[in-house]
């Protein structure tokens, strides 16, 4: 709808209701010639919230949605149209989208919540037992070295894009990448009771996907999984460009692992290997210096 074709409040004011909404909307007949009253007005505030045709002042008609209110000899109408509403609803689902692509679900309508009460951001909560994982990919500078910006991005999303899939098929959540490092927890912000096991199949399930990636791709990329369990504190900091995030000496322990680790191995904490010893053979490496 275009701004010079709605009618301004100047050349509204003083008019029928009628010289923009059809009569039937107010019960009135052709032949009434009193269109300011309201008829058939059964309680003090009706809100018909009803889509109707109203008309531009050039003749032409568009949908709107229309409120009505009266309270003893006075009366109000409301109209709206409805491609701003659908447009605005439209905008509100498509943040919503985004929000929840960012963060996870539980977190995101925590923070929407403190938004619209106009509270300050204070989301922070103590973990006492979940499995933290570091993925990086091993060389990445090297087997990318010649490639074009372009390709290096594609390489790395086809990637990454495949580990979040899995990491949504086993329960585990994304944190973040940090260039060619990939960051997942599991037991936050969702409890799960046997988050080490959960995470180590996750972290099988990686290995798994990129040795077909090097099989389809005719690559050789290599990575290198660190994995540590034990408390953190998680929650979203910031004003812009908000994260999702954990801090601790436990996030600093699963980053040692993958650094310290074997490419194309799973290395573990004793923390996480009391938990998962039942159900996997371990090598015995030693202090990690």
């Amino acid at each position: 709808m275009f701004l010079d074709n709605r009618f301004s409040s100047e050349e509204i004011k003083g008019k029928l209701v009628t010289s923009i909404l059809p009569k039937h909307v107010f019960g009135i007949q052709e032949d009434e010639k009193d269109a300011n009253l309201i008829h058939g007005a059964d309680s003090d505030e009706n809100d018909y919230g009803k889509e109707i045709f109203a008309t531009h002042k050039d003749g032409t008609q568009f949908s709107v949605t229309l409120s009505l209110s009266k309270s003893g000899s006075m009366g109000a109408i409301f109209i709206r149209d409805v491609r701003e509403i659908k447009g605005y609803q439209q905008l509100i689902e498509n943040n919503e989208i985004l929000l929840l692509k960012m963060l996870p679900k539980s977190i995101a309508l925590r923070l929407k919540d403190t938004i619209s009460n106009g509270s300050k951001i204070k989301i922070a909560d103590k973990h006492d037992d979940i499995t933290i994982m570091f993925v990086d990919v091993d060389k990445f500078t090297q087997h990318t070295k010649g490639l074009a910006a372009q390709e290096i991005a594609d390489l790395l999303n086809t990637l990454v894009t495949a580990w979040d899939k899995a990491a949504m098929l086993h329960g585990v959540e994304k944190i973040k990448t940090i260039g060619d490092i990939y960051m997942a927890v599991c037991g936050c912000p969702e409890k799960c009771a046997n988050h080490a096991v959960t995470m180590i199949k996750y972290a099988e399930a990686v290995l798994k996907i990129t040795d077909e990636f090097n099989q389809e791709n005719q690559a050789d990329i290599h990575v290198r999984i660190g994995i540590n369990s034990g408390p953190v504190v998680a929650g979203v900091l910031g004003l812009s460009k908000v994260t999702y995030d954990l801090w601790g000496s436990s996030v600093n322990m699963a980053s040692r692992m993958q650094s310290s680790g074997i490419v194309d191995t799973i290395q573990i904490t004793q923390s996480t290997y009391e938990q998962v010893k039942s159900k996997y053979p371990f090598i015995h490496r030693g202090k990690l210096k």
